[in-house]
């Protein structure tokens, strides 16, 4: 039941490299690192992998590299390895490599560390990140005394029974997109190294909408991100 007769054949067939690279173009720099569906923590989109397809005569490598948008995380899922089943929906075959690649290459996930001592505009958190982004929290209602200065005071009242609203500026970890987190305008988040700022409103309605989830490629999340370029 699992196979169809085609019919039958006479002599021999010529014998044939493979696998055949003729249709696939080399790519450059050299062969990124293994993939190992024992170690797939960290894959992110455009991260890339080399799949061994024939070790003799000589060893011949392909190329994969995960797909931009929400199908990325299906990269880290060893149920989706390059060259399977459901390969294509989590991987782009890019072509065939020579050599070795230098250590920093992909897949090797991009680490935001902390900074020595954080920017003096940044008054949280206390430890920030190499890649951030500045964000500006308002409080409203801060009680503050009514004869100072900064303190409006438009009834005349006194003592401390007067409100402000006070403004200070925030620096968050340039992190990955999630589904699941709540966005507003000016939010950055990144794709590897490259960072996408939430547009104004009324676009920024649309940033926690995973159908908008920021990709390499071009797609309908341009309407609510914007590239801004790349972490350092």
């Amino acid at each position: 039941q699992g196979w169809t007769m085609n019919g039958g054949c006479t002599g021999t067939i010529a014998p044939t490299t493979a696998p055949s690279f003729g249709t696939l173009n080399l790519v450059a720099g050299g062969c990124p690192q293994d993939y190992d569906e024992n170690n797939l923590s960290g894959i992110e989109a455009g991260d890339q992998v080399s799949l061994v397809v024939s070790a003799a005569p000589t060893e011949r490598r392909v190329v994969y590299e995960c797909k931009s948008g929400a199908v990325s995380a299906y990269c880290s899922n060893a149920a989706f390895i390059p060259g399977g089943q459901y390969s294509a929906m989590a991987w782009d075959l890019k072509g065939y490599c020579d050599g070795t690649i230098s250590p920093t290459a992909a897949p090797t996930a991009y680490i935001n560390a902390d900074q020595p001592t954080a920017p003096a505009q940044c008054t949280s958190p206390a430890t920030v990140k190499e890649c951030y982004f500045e964000k500006d929290v308002t409080t409203t209602g801060v009680t503050c005394t009514c004869s100072d200065a900064d303190c409006p005071n438009p009834d005349g009242l006194t003592g401390n029974a007067c409100k402000k609203d006070v403004t200070v500026t925030t620096c968050p970890s340039v992190d990955a997109y999630s589904s699941s987190a709540t966005y507003e305008a000016g939010d950055v988040v990144r794709i590897g190294t490259k960072k996408f700022q939430c547009k104004a409103w009324p676009y920024y309605l649309w940033c926690g909408n995973s159908a908008y989830e920021p990709s390499l490629e071009a797609g309908v999340w341009t309407d609510a991100w914007s590239e801004i370029g790349d972490c350092p």
